[in-house]
């Protein structure tokens, strides 16, 4: 595992552990304190910032303009990092008091968001680069099982030579078509954490929102 992944995990981790820190640790003054208020900022901003992405993914020419700064690559390791220091900015800002009902669905939808995004792409990456192996591992033994094929003549023979029996090839063949199979069914299956990703990410966005406005009124009462 590269360094880049091992961070992405280790921060994944901290995120899942400190989400039920209320159990041993409660503080209803901490978000509206300075350095309370300060991570809350903070969050929101980052949060905000993870725009960038789907932006520069689908909107061409932002794409191009942007191709001279960062490849598209460096901007999907941004919003990687900024999601996870962003969701744990917010969890910290909460002071794990989870009693209004905004708080307790910010935090459940962050951690949606962020575990189908991080589960989601990691394990599709892996389905598809295990698939990609062993299509090529097939397509190796089936040129194999072709050539010896073309070669024989007369009675069958048991073995191929220099190499394994022929009975044994086309169990090896008929193995990696049925593992094939699965993966394929399972990379169909995940291809939809792209869906949860985005429905769990527009909800987030909808409920933030709701939370700074109401936290601009209250802020703004405060003051007359």
């Amino acid at each position: 595992m590269k360094d880049s992944e091992s961070l992405i995990v280790l921060l994944v981790l901290l995120l899942i552990l400190l989400a039920p820190a209320f159990v041993v640790h409660i503080s209803p003054q901490f978000p509206g304190s300075f350095a309370g208020g300060l991570l809350g900022i903070v969050a929101a901003v980052l949060m905000a910032s993870l725009l960038v992405y789907p932006l520069v993914k689908y909107w061409s020419a932002l794409r191009i303009w942007l191709g001279e700064y960062g490849s598209l690559g460096a901007i999907l390791s941004f919003h990687i990092y900024a999601g996870l220091l962003g969701a744990l900015a917010g969890i910290i800002h909460s002071g794990h008091s989870y009693k209004s009902p905004i708080g307790i669905a910010l935090v459940i939808l962050t951690l949606l968001t962020v575990l189908t995004g991080f589960f989601g792409r990691r394990y599709q990456g892996m389905v598809a680069s295990d698939l990609n192996a062993e299509r090529e591992k097939l397509n190796r033994l089936r040129t194999e099982y072709d050539a010896v094929s073309m070669t024989m003549s007369g009675q069958q023979p048991t073995r191929r030579p220099g190499g394994l029996p022929i009975l044994a090839l086309v169990e090896g063949i008929a193995d990696l078509e049925h593992s094939i199979g699965a993966r394929d069914t399972l990379k169909r299956l995940l291809s939809y954490w792209v869906v949860a990703h985005v429905i769990s990410a527009i909800l987030l966005y909808a409920v933030l929102t709701i939370h700074i406005g109401f936290e601009i009124y209250l802020g703004l009462r405060w003051l007359q």
